[in-house]
């Protein structure tokens, strides 16, 4: 559920994304917020939805973010939090959320279908993980092959929409 990632994606350059200009103009506001945040500046950090079709895709982005960032990278995989039992999972979030704050790391949400359309079946444990979320200090990053974002979602996090080109 849990991996740590160093920096090594297939993207070396901004102009290499395979994102629009508008979007690439999102992904670098994202970082100098990162940026401008890890230095005490009180500025609003974006959660981030990366949608489209290559999973590979939105992960290099994301490591190429983390690279330009200078943060480690660290994967979450959502359906495999999501099995856990809530006590669990509540324990593994209150974790990643506590290293975030005391290390220099990007998040990265993985298959975040299920949190971006709120599936019932799961809502208690997306709840407790999109309240936490919401207080984040650096962005977060969810990636999503379908780009729909619940009305929750979109309330909490008021998160930046980028879609990736074929």
């Amino acid at each position: 559920m849990l991996s740590n990632r160093w920096h090594f994606g297939k993207f070396n350059r901004w102009a290499a994304l395979p994102v629009s200009a508008e979007n690439l103009e999102t992904l670098k506001h994202c970082c100098r917020s990162a940026e401008a945040r890890s230095v005490g500046d009180d500025v609003e950090s974006p959660a981030l939805v990366l949608c489209g079709d290559n999973a590979r895709r939105r992960l290099d982005i994301a490591r190429f973010l983390a690279r330009q960032t200078h943060r480690r990278l660290v994967v979450v995989r959502i359906p495999e939090l999501l099995r856990l039992y809530f006590r669990d999972a509540d324990r593994e979030i209150n974790h990643l959320f506590d290293l975030r704050e005391k290390e220099r790391t990007l998040l990265f949400f993985d298959e975040a279908d299920s949190l971006l359309g709120q599936r019932h079946s799961v809502q208690k444990k997306l709840s407790y993980l999109l309240a936490r979320m919401a207080d984040h200090t650096v962005p977060v990053i969810l990636s999503s092959g379908i780009p729909k974002i619940s009305p929750k979602v979109k309330a909490d996090l008021s998160p930046q929409l980028v879609m990736l080109e074929q």
